[in-house]
């Protein structure tokens, strides 16, 4: 299976043998699909419930800097070999792997958001169907970021990496809309992994002792507890990139000496079907949330558990379904037309 930016990775350190994939990659995007999942879980629940937790604001808004940078910087791994591919190639998988499914998943956002105003009360304005060419709906702002941020990719493929780094991190500190800042600092992340990357293949320098990398990964989660705590994460904006990016080397170099057993094949198997899981976990956990909160009337950590369950369930049974069923299969990536012999 490709991976969510459209490429097959190469094998390599931290590879199964004969798999053609780089399962470090796998391991890390399959634990940060993972905590996002976590995340809107406790999110719905808390917004169904009207209570929140205190423990799990401080879980998540720990792991805050580190979900969504490790997921573009994974994809931007990729860019340089994909370029390699020609533009038409290039373009074309962008099309068929990310402006396909957001398309596809706009339209099923907006039926499944209107249905629900109709019957659980859930927000729905007719203005959002022309949203969807500028502005994306709910989750899928991830898909709508990544077709950017790999067109951005292509128009400055002759341009230093760096430079782009450096101009997207100081845009995201100036004082603009959250989601522009969010735009600039993402984009940041995704062009440190067009920078690691080259002609040798995907990788993140990570010369460290597996002690050094958890010590790496480790410091930075207790740098973000405290900020999380003290309610200081905003006040230090501008050292969340260089503390994220340590976070990320140290947990890859952790993945990439992780031992094989059935929690890391797991973890993986989420990794490789990350499409699938970030788009349907939204609308599932949606669904279990009310259920949870408003028919069995369960507090909110017995809510955020259900619908981590459910949704997991769910993306799970679709993930093992994409590989078998063309249907599945064509609602994450366009149908590709055979060449005649």
């Amino acid at each position: 299976m490709l991976d969510s930016a459209g490429t097959r990775p190469r094998e390599g350190a931290g590879s199964t043998a004969g798999s053609g994939r780089t399962v470090w990659i796998d391991l890390l995007r399959g634990c940060s699909i993972l905590l996002v999942v976590v995340f809107h879980s406790y999110i719905f629940a808390a917004n169904d419930t009207g209570v929140r937790s205190s423990a799990l604001d401080v879980v998540t808004g720990t792991f805050e800097p580190l979900r969504m940078p490790t997921m573009m910087l994974l994809s931007g791994l990729f860019v340089p070999r994909s370029l390699e591919k020609g533009t038409r190639p290039y373009l074309v998988g962008k099309l068929r792997r990310i402006a396909y499914p957001y398309l596809v998943w706009s339209v099923f956002m907006l039926v499944f958001l209107f249905v629900g105003s109709l019957t659980v009360g859930l927000r729905f304005d007719p203005a959002w169907v022309g949203r969807v060419f500028y502005d994306p709906i709910e989750h899928l702002w991830f898909l709508g970021y990544l077709l950017a941020y790999f067109f951005l990719a292509y128009l400055a493929r002759s341009s230093p990496s760096v430079l782009v780094i450096a101009g997207a991190v100081g845009l995201s500190l100036l004082p603009l809309a959250f989601e522009w800042q969010h735009f600039w600092q993402l984009l940041a992340f995704f062009f440190v992994g067009v920078a690691v990357s080259g002609r040798v293949g995907p990788r993140l320098a990570v010369p460290t002792a597996r002690g050094r990398a958890w010590f790496l990964l480790l410091t930075t989660l207790a740098v973000f507890v405290g900020l999380v705590v003290t309610g200081l994460m905003e006040s230090f904006r501008f050292w969340l990139f260089p503390l994220s990016l340590l976070g990320i080397v140290g947990a890859a170099g952790i993945a990439r000496r992780a031992s094989s057993s059935r929690v890391t094949g797991g973890i993986a198997f989420v990794g490789r079907h990350s499409i699938v899981f970030y788009l349907v976990h939204w609308p599932v956990a949606i669904v279990s949330s009310e259920i949870a909160a408003h028919v069995l009337a369960l507090p909110t950590l017995a809510v955020s558990g259900v619908n981590l369950v459910a949704s997991t369930a769910v993306c799970t049974l679709l993930a093992f379904a994409y590989g078998r069923s063309a249907i599945v299969r064509g609602l994450f990536v366009a149908p590709q037309r055979r060449r005649r012999s």
